[in-house]
């Protein structure tokens, strides 16, 4: 009898143990959620597509609406989109891109939303963006991602006109921006 008393205190011990460590990488687990998602508030790496002021490479692609859309007939002041279906970040940021959208270019189509990836993953997202502009589907390699060297998703930018180029004007922080700043 005492072997087994003294087996069910080993076993509670070991049981308490198991719980203490348990709780100890919850907390550093937690921890290490806080430290990432300061990082990602400090903002997005410069590098998540061409710099502002630079010339935008030649394109030229299909718009679901059936619209040509290229670097020669893109407008002045166009606010762009590259968003992926696969990637939860992006799926997150189309409401507010599409209320920004509407609040920046009201009654005005110079929105251009690049979907990358698979035509039938992308129906729900195709749907929402082409309520406030023209949408294109591509793959990772195609006219729109090449053009403006997109690296990370989702990017945002504007792109204005200066003489024949157009150039990016500003990278945009889908989750920092208000309607005033259009101006």
């Amino acid at each position: 009898m005492t072997y087994l008393i003294g087996a069910v205190i080993i076993v509670g011990l070991l049981c308490l143990l198991d719980l203490l460590l348990t709780v100890g990488i919850m907390r550093r687990l937690r921890a290490h959620s806080r430290q990432l998602s300061k990082r990602s508030e400090v903002g997005r790496p410069d590098h998540s597509m061409i710099s502002v002021g630079s010339e935008v490479g030649a394109f030229n692609a299909q718009a679901i609406d059936d619209i040509l859309v290229s670097d020669t007939t893109m407008g002045d002041d166009a606010l762009i989109a590259f968003l992926t279906p696969t990637c939860a970040p992006c799926v997150e940021s189309v409401p507010k891109f599409v209320e920004l959208a509407k609040e920046w270019y009201a009654g005005h189509r110079n929105v251009l939303s690049v979907v990358v990836g698979a035509r039938e993953d992308a129906t729900e997202m195709v749907s929402a963006l082409g309520s406030v502009g023209s949408v294109t589907v591509e793959d990772h390699t195609g006219p729109l991602t090449s053009a403006f060297s997109v690296k990370l998703f989702p990017s945002f930018c504007r792109v204005k006109r200066d003489g024949d180029r157009l150039v990016v004007a500003e990278h945009i922080d889908i989750d920092n921006t208000s309607a005033t700043a259009a101006s």
